[in-house]
């Protein structure tokens, strides 16, 4: 299948489209009329379909159409958004259905301004590229390369996101918090055993209260992150489970919820409650014909934090704030640098480490995911050139090509190449160009400050590699 054999048609008549009769919703549909009849078998979550056409406008995944033998087009994929339109444009074609007649006359007239009569579609001429195409979509995930529908976990985090009540919240705020505290949650994690487990009361044996309406931690990050780690990993691997016969690690009554818990606060009891003081670390020395603001060159710096595959390494004191939560990128302390040594041939990269290392991500966070990006664009051309290595067509290959070529030169390990080879596969990863124009084209897009610190924990150590 090749996405370029695509092509976009526009303003087409919803009128003249002819939905699919051997599609499978409809099944060797006789006529048009026969097809509609077909599909509204379905009528409850058709009607829902239909509502949400009218008030919300037709979804932005397209229509995918084909010409059929009398040069007209035949809908090969979203019959059931056509079928809404067409009916929406003209309710009598639900006859001889009067009350249906009737339904969606009201529900056009409430909306009459949402309707289209002309949409854009998506075409393609090649009958084994459109077969290839739908397989894909409507088959299921297929090891990855089709459509995989959002577990109960990702619905939970999408609704917490948004601000749309869900019965796992509770659950999703602290599976969120741990996630940015440098745990990794599987997507299949059973998070309704989650749920049926936290109540205020649990939630304050493992360290949180409930704070405008978030789970806030009342005792040390590292306490809190250990308790937690306990949790999920005791329900991940079954240990702990809600099945109502009494086996052991059951957590269905309440009772054995306040136990299971409590269990976990005291196999933690020896750790301080209190956070501890980060230790205090001196400033590198400057030339003293340089002010503070000004490029060092090669002076030595904080080195980031070293982060595996699976969770960065702990912290030997627990900070007041959680790393992805500070105010700068680079280290603890305002001014401080990389952690990485860039020769004074170098005058670019200096320059955006400086501009970098003195703004907030949290304030600005979409100068500086760019601020970043060209970094590590320039790191890895640096090493490139000093390697001889040959140019690739995309900055994510040439990266992950680079990373390669750096841990068969022992500079970083394979903990380290899995991070980022996994940022340079993932689609939304700021090593992405599509990222990094939607960040500039689209309005509802954005990074924020959390996200681009964590971002530099396990991307820091490629960046270093670069300099070394």
């Amino acid at each position: 299948m090749s996405r370029h054999q695509f092509y976009e048609v526009k303003r087409v008549a919803v009128s003249s489209l002819l939905l699919d009769t051997y599609n499978p919703r409809i099944r060797h549909g006789q006529d048009q009329k026969d097809c509609i009849a077909r599909i509204l078998r379905d009528r409850d979550n058709f009607l829902s379909l239909m509502k949400d056409i009218a008030a919300n406008g037709l979804s932005i995944e397209h229509v995918v159409v084909s010409k059929n033998h009398s040069g007209k087009w035949v809908v090969r994929d979203g019959n059931r958004r056509i079928t809404a339109l067409k009916l929406l444009n003209r309710p009598s074609l639900a006859l001889p259905d009067t009350a249906l007649v009737s339904l969606i006359t009201r529900i056009r007239e409430a909306h009459a301004e949402n309707i289209p009569s002309k949409i854009q579609c998506m075409a393609c001429d090649d009958e084994e590229t459109i077969s290839s195409f739908l397989k894909r979509k409507h088959t299921g995930a297929n090891a990855g390369i089709g459509q995989k529908s959002w577990s109960a976990v990702l619905i939970a985090l999408f609704n917490l996101h948004a601000g749309i009540a869900d019965q796992n919240r509770r659950a999703a705020q602290l599976l969120l918090w741990a996630e940015e505290n440098g745990m990794q949650i599987n997507d299949e994690f059973p998070i309704t055993t989650l749920t049926r487990g936290l109540s205020a009361e649990t939630l304050q044996l493992i360290g949180f209260k409930i704070e405008d309406d978030d789970i806030v931690p009342v005792v040390s990050i590292e306490k809190a992150y250990a308790m937690v780690e306990r949790v999920i990993i005791d329900i991940a691997q079954g240990r702990i489970h809600v099945k109502r016969d009494g086996e052991e690690g059951s957590i269905f009554t309440k009772e054995n919820q306040r136990k299971y818990f409590r269990s976990v606060r005291d196999a933690f009891a020896d750790q301080p409650d209190e956070p501890v003081p980060p230790a205090s670390q001196p400033m590198p020395a400057l030339p003293a014909d340089r002010p503070p603001h000004e490029p060092t060159g090669g002076s030595p710096v904080d080195a980031p934090q070293d982060n595996s595959a699976t969770r960065p390494a702990r912290r030997q004191a627990s900070p007041a704030k959680p790393a992805w939560d500070r105010p700068c990128l680079f280290g603890r302390r305002k001014g401080a640098a990389p952690g990485f040594i860039i020769p004074d041939s170098e005058p670019k990269a200096i320059s955006v480490t400086v501009e970098l290392r003195g703004i907030n991500p949290r304030d600005t966070p979409i100068a500086a995911a760019m601020l970043l990006r060209y970094l590590i664009e320039l790191s890895n051309a640096y090493y490139r050139q000093a390697h001889s290595l040959r140019q690739l067509d995309t900055m994510r290959k040439s990266i992950a090509n680079s990373a390669e070529h750096m841990k068969g030169a022992g500079l970083l390990s394979q903990d380290e190449i899995d991070v980022i080879l996994r940022y340079t596969r993932e689609e939304q990863s700021m090593l992405h160009i599509n990222t990094l124009q939607a960040y500039i084209h689209r309005p509802n897009f954005h990074p924020n400050g959390q996200a681009i610190n964590t971002f530099w924990d396990e991307i820091g150590c490629f960046v270093a590699a670069c300099w070394a």
